[in-house]
């Protein structure tokens, strides 16, 4: 079986770089997309739903680039962790990034930036 995710969303909070050995450690991203429900009054809303994604690599430079409100494409695999504090047991499902990229432009334009070209300092 296949643990394969693609998502896109918008970055909800700036993203929290953890160094490591070296200054390489991950990159935490939260972000969100919405899903459309249908509401009691038969009107169509949007519910915002929340993910976290760990970048590592060369990618870290687009993450670590990325602002709240940034639009951006996440690949990678699924990862369920769980852990106790407090004697109270907590559970995470997380995802483990294998391409980041900002997906950001202007005028209504949507141009693809992977994290090479940001850390070259490429524009569209």
């Amino acid at each position: 079986m296949t643990n394969f995710v693609a998502i896109s969303g918008k970055v909800a909070s700036d993203p929290k770089p953890f160094p490591g050995q070296s200054g390489k450690g991950p990159t935490n991203v939260r972000f969100a997309n919405s899903k459309r429900v249908k509401g009691a009054d038969g009107d169509y809303i949007y519910e915002p739903q929340f993910f976290n994604a760990v970048v590592f690599g060369d990618d870290r430079a687009a993450a670590n680039a990325a602002t709240k409100g940034m639009n951006v494409h996440i690949t990678g695999r699924l990862q369920w962790r769980e852990w106790t504090k407090d004697d109270v047991r907590h559970e995470s499902v997380e995802i483990l990034a294998d391409s980041f990229l900002v997906v950001e432009g202007s005028n209504g334009d949507t141009h693809a930036q992977t994290s090479k070209e940001q850390q070259e300092g490429w524009k569209f």
